[in-house]
C-alpha cells in the first residue's frame, strides 16, 4: 500500500481553551479530523456561551471523538453534534459511557429550569454511538484513520482516561482531566517520549498548593461549623470528587468526639460499590467499613427522617453547583428552619445557583469554598510536560488570564512554545 501524503495539521479550539467549560479540541488531518471531548459550559445563559463553536460543516467533517470522561463540560454536547449531522462513533471507557446519560439528563434539567431551549431533541442523546474499552490502559490502531492511539486512567474520576496519539505522522496527547494525587483513582503515568503536540489540563494554574493541604482546611471548616452546631452541606458531581470526598472526610469522622451524624445520597455510594472490584481504576478501600459511618438516603421522604435527627449533620449531595437534585432540596429544605453552612469542593460558574449562595449570604446560610484537588497543580504540570517532551502545548481548562501565567511560568523554566489562546483559535504545525 503506497504511503499516504500529509500535509500539517491543524489544532482548532472549539472551547475550553482560556475558559473553564465546553471543552471541544478539533483536529484537523489531511485525511481524517478528530474531536477531543465534546462538552459545554454551565455558565452560559445563551447557545452561543452553553457550547461548543459547532456547525454542521464541522459536524459532518468529524470522524471520531474520543471522550476523556463523562462529566457535563467534557460531555454534554454530543446530542447537539449528532444534531448537526456527526455519524461518527464516540471512543470512551465503559464506565464512562454508563455514566454520561445521568449527566446529559443532569443538562436537560438544569436549561429547562433556566427557561433555555436545547438545541437538539432528546432523541439525539440515543443516536450517539460508542465505541468502549474496559481496560484501564491500552491501545487500539484505526487503520482507516490512520490513528493509533493510546489510553490510561488519568485519576480525575471513575473512567477518567487521557489519549496519547499517533495521528497522521504526529504525535499527540491530550490530558483530559488528570490528577496525580487522588486517594481514590489511578493515575497511570504515560510514556516518556516526545510529542509534537501536549494539549494539557491547567485547571489550578500556578497553585502550589498539594491535596494535604487542602483537605485540612476543609476538615477544619466542617469540625468550626459543626461545633457551632450547624449543618454542614457539602455539594459535589455524581462520579468522582464525591466518592473521593467521602473517603477522605471518613478518616475525620473517627476523630469527632461529639454527638453528629453523616447523610450521604445513594448516589454518591453506588458509584463506590462498583468500584470496589475495579482494581485496575481504583486503589484499595471497603465499601462496607464505610457505610457503618453515615446514613444513606434515596428520595425525599428518606431525607427528611435523616435530618429529624436532631444532631448536627454533614451532608454529601449531588450537583456540585445545586442548580438541581438533592443538593437543592437540602437547601430549600434547611434554610427554612437551620442554619446552613454550604461548603464548595470544586469550581462553581457564575450564573449558577452555588455561585450566588457564595456571592450573597444571609441570615440562613453561608457559602464558603475550599478546593479539593481533583485537577493538577502546577508542581503536577511541569512533571507531566518533562515527561511529554511537546515541541508545542495548548493549555486547556482555565481562564486565559490565569493560563498566560501558566505560560509565563513554564517559559522562565525551559518550556519553549507554550500557548495560552482562547477558544476560536488554534495552532497549525
Amino acid at each position: 500500500m503506497a504511503k499516504r501524503m500529509y500535509r500539517n495539521m491543524q489544532i482548532k479550539c472549539l472551547g475550553g481553551v482560556g475558559e473553564y467549560g465546553r471543552t471541544s479540541i478539533l483536529l484537523v488531518g489531511t485525511h481524517s479530523t478528530i474531536l477531543l471531548d465534546c462538552g459545554t459550559d454551565k455558565a452560559g445563559l445563551t447557545h452561543e456561551e452553553q457550547y461548543p463553536l459547532l456547525n454542521e460543516e464541522i459536524a459532518t467533517s468529524i470522524d471520531l471523538v474520543l471522550l476523556s470522561h463523562s462529566h457535563e463540560d467534557h460531555c454534554s454536547a454530543l446530542p447537539y453534534l449528532y444534531s448537526l449531522g456527526f455519524r461518527g462513533q464516540v471512543l470512551c471507557s465503559d464506565l464512562t459511557r454508563q455514566q454520561v446519560p445521568s449527566y446529559l439528563a443532569a443538562w436537560r434539567e438544569m436549561n429547562e429550569k433556566k427557561g433555555i431551549p436545547l438545541p437538539y431533541r432528546v432523541e439525539d442523546e440515543k443516536r450517539i454511538q460508542y465505541r468502549t474499552f474496559a481496560e484501564p490502559l491500552g491501545e487500539v490502531f484505526m487503520e482507516q484513520l490512520d490513528l493509533y492511539v493510546k489510553w490510561g486512567s488519568s485519576g480525575h474520576s471513575f473512567g477518567a482516561v487521557w489519549y496519547d496519539m499517533e495521528f497522521e505522522g504526529y504525535s499527540i496527547f491530550f490530558s483530559g482531566d488528570y490528577h496525580t494525587e487522588s486517594a481514590l483513582y489511578k493515575y497511570y503515568r504515560p510514556e516518556e517520549k516526545k510529542r509534537d503536540i501536549a494539549i494539557v489540563n491547567t485547571a489550578y494554574g500556578v497553585d502550589r498548593k498539594k491535596q494535604a493541604e487542602q483537605v485540612k482546611t476543609l476538615e477544619e471548616l466542617i469540625l468550626r461549623a459543626l461545633q457551632r452546631g450547624k449543618h454542614v452541606l457539602l455539594p459535589l458531581p455524581k462520579v468522582g470528587r464525591a466518592q473521593e470526598v467521602l473517603l477522605t472526610l471518613s478518616k475525620l469522622f473517627d476523630k469527632l468526639d461529639f454527638e453528629f451524624q453523616v447523610i450521604v445520597e445513594e448516589e454518591i455510594v453506588r458509584p463506590l460499590r462498583e468500584m470496589e472490584s475495579a482494581a485496575g481504576w481504583v486503589k484499595d478501600f471497603e465499601v462496607n467499613e464505610l457505610s457503618e459511618q453515615f446514613t444513606i438516603v434515596c428520595d425525599e421522604k428518606s431525607r427528611i427522617v435523616a435530618l429529624k435527627n436532631g444532631v448536627p449533620t454533614i451532608i454529601l449531595a449531588t450537583d456540585g453547583m445545586m442548580q438541581t437534585g438533592p443538593a437543592s432540596f437540602y437547601f430549600n429544605y434547611l434554610s427554612e428552619t437551620d442554619f446552613l453552612h454550604i461548603i464548595f469542593t470544586g469550581y462553581v460558574a457564575k450564573n449558577t445557583f452555588g455561585y450566588h449562595i457564595i456571592e450573597h449570604p444571609s441570615s440562613k446560610y453561608k457559602g464558603d469554598k475550599v478546593r479539593f484537588k481533583v485537577h493538577p497543580n502546577i508542581i503536577e504540570t511541569e512533571e507531566l510536560l518533562s515527561g511529554l517532551m511537546a515541541d508545542r502545548t495548548i493549555l486547556t481548562h482555565n481562564f486565559k488570564v490565569e493560563n498566560d501565567k501558566v505560560a509565563e511560568f513554564l517559559a522562565s523554566n525551559g518550556f519553549r512554545n507554550v500557548f495560552s489562546i482562547r477558544s476560536g483559535g488554534g495552532i497549525e504545525f
